[in-house]
């Protein structure tokens, strides 16, 4: 079991420890600036290091997921930059303006070694903001920023690039993880979507407002 404690510095540690109880093993302590994302033996995550002449991006590193003692320094993943929060699994690293320019409604895969940069999606609105979702191999999950009242679509785009399929409509408020980014000129500006997908179907929590009405909290779910 792996735990990550952090406050609101953006400075944190990440530890080890057996289900079956016992002492708990250090893994790193220092700048967290997303949720730590554990891939084969690594654990990816922005840091508060800022890049030569990307004021504000994070870069990307990892971390052996086996620690050791004294804790290793986080290793940078090639160049590989994020504006907004990252998500990893064993496809590759995405992020919202993960370095091709400053707005956060493209987002873009890099591969696990850093290379390999490309966008393979982009909000259709100038100012609007990607909020990313579980990727299921083949294809990743978004949906846009919205204000209270008003709608969005959750959105299917393939990962190896081409047009996203809008998979649910009109929808709201989908909650988005927790980081333990701070504040500041660089970190995580875009936390990534809350759900879980199922070999069949997306599910998610979602709030919804309607005017003159409290809000409502429920769980929805669609065919993938």
């Amino acid at each position: 079991m792996y735990v990550a404690r952090g406050g609101a510095t953006g400075e944190g540690s990440l530890w080890r420890f057996a289900i079956a109880g016992g002492a708990e093993s250090l893994i790193y302590r220092g700048s967290i600036r997303s949720k730590p994302q554990k891939v084969a033996g690594d654990f990816y995550f922005l840091s508060g290091a800022i890049p030569a002449s990307q004021q504000n991006f994070d870069s990307v590193v990892k971390v052996p997921a086996a620690g050791s003692a004294p804790a290793p320094s986080p290793a940078a993943v090639g160049t590989a930059i994020c504006r907004g929060d990252l998500t990893a699994d064993a496809t590759g690293l995405l992020c919202a303006g993960s370095g091709e320019s400053m707005t956060a409604s493209k987002l873009s895969r890099w591969d696990l070694t850093g290379g390999g940069h490309a966008v393979i999606f982009e909000l259709p609105t100038s100012g609007q903001v990607v909020y990313i979702g579980p990727t299921d191999g083949t294809s990743v999950y978004v949906e846009s920023g919205v204000r209270e009242g008003t709608k969005t679509s959750l959105l299917k785009a393939p990962l190896a690039g081409g047009p996203a399929t809008v998979i649910a409509c009109d929808r709201e408020e989908i909650t988005r993880r927790k980081t333990t980014a701070g504040s500041g000129s660089n970190g995580a500006y875009v936390a990534d979507l809350d759900m879980v997908t199922t070999p069949t179907e997306l599910v998610w929590k979602e709030t919804r407002k309607v005017s003159g009405q409290p809000r409502t909290i429920g769980i929805y779910r669609t065919a993938r």
